[in-house]
């Protein structure tokens, strides 16, 4: 059971936002209680629609500051994983890596033609994340094609992948 701001829909409603509550148990259900919720979608009409979908606290207050910690954390990652492209292409990797922003940090997609080179490119990328001093862990997707890398959501941490800024 989520428990809701009461001024969450006014304070959004002030920043052009607005939210959607959801049951993943029963998609067919249109007007979600906080008490059925299990996940908030946050639309965002600022520059067009935009929206993100979080998981829901069952014993934490989900008030203005708890959503726009949240939206904004996937905005930082979003950032980082387009500099940390930047810094791909000066390490030489054209094509063939996708970078992409996650919850829990970015993920990079490796091309199936480089199956081959997997231990040399994950080298490469970790040694990157360590160059810019950013707190991770990582892991490989269950099919290998992916590696996961988990970045700690530290105000620490935030402030070097903002700092990773590359005008390129």
């Amino acid at each position: 059971m989520a428990i809701l701001s009461k001024t969450l829909e006014a304070d959004l409603k002030a920043l052009n936002m607005s939210f959607n509550l959801i049951n993943n148990s029963d998609y067919r259900c249109e007007d979600v209680s906080a008490k059925d919720a299990d996940e908030i979608t946050i639309y965002d009409y600022n520059n067009g629609i935009d929206f993100k979908s979080f998981r829901l606290p069952q014993k934490k207050l989900v008030d203005i500051d708890w959503v726009m910690n949240k939206y904004n954390s996937e905005r930082v990652y979003k950032s980082f994983s387009e500099d940390f492209k930047k810094l791909l292409l000066l390490k030489g990797y054209k094509n063939s890596i996708n970078v992409y922003p996650t919850t829990y940090g970015i993920g990079i997609f490796v091309a199936f033609g480089h199956r081959d080179s997997l231990r040399e490119m994950k080298a490469d990328i970790d040694s990157l994340m360590v160059e810019t001093g950013i707190d991770f862990r990582n892991e490989y997707s269950d099919a290998g094609y992916v590696f996961r890398y988990k970045i700690s959501k530290s105000k620490d941490n935030i402030e070097k992948m903002k700092q990773t800024n590359i005008n390129n």
